[in-house]
């Protein structure tokens, strides 16, 4: 931070402006992409997912910063790999089974943000128990 002149409130803005303009990346090539195939999303069901992708997107980016705070630099570069990792692996791209480990992994944060936007975006219910690992 001391090669900055923004200040860790200015930081912390900047950090999160430039998460939202990913964000509105995403959502725009998916949008296109939606569009392109002629999909329409179920009513009711759209809101839901923009808000998990919302909170998600808040819990994570808190979480990051807390890290980024708190490591070396050679630790944050582990840090991001794990981060990968954990988004691969454990739940966020691919289903995890409910039964045995898969159920224990599920409690890792980047699973329980899979299964609430897999639960908005498939049935448009709002997973409680993946919400609440979350906040």
């Amino acid at each position: 931070m001391s090669t900055t002149p923004l200040g860790p409130t200015g930081l912390i803005l900047g950090k999160a402006v430039a998460v939202l303009a990913v964000i509105a990346v995403q959502l725009i090539v998916l949008g296109t992409a939606w569009h392109r195939a002629r999909l329409e999303p179920r009513s009711g069901r759209s809101s839901l997912d923009a808000a998990c992708r919302g909170g998600g997107a808040a819990a994570f980016t808190a979480l990051g910063l807390l890290i980024a705070e708190r490591c070396a630099r050679k630790q944050l570069a582990l840090t991001n790999v794990a981060w990968v990792v954990m988004g691969a692996a454990y739940g966020s791209v691919f289903p995890l089974s409910h039964d045995g480990l898969g159920a224990a992994l599920l409690l890792i944060p980047s699973a329980s943000l899979g299964e609430l936007l897999r639960a908005a975006s498939i049935s448009g219910e709002l997973a409680v128990i993946p919400l609440l690992i979350l906040a």
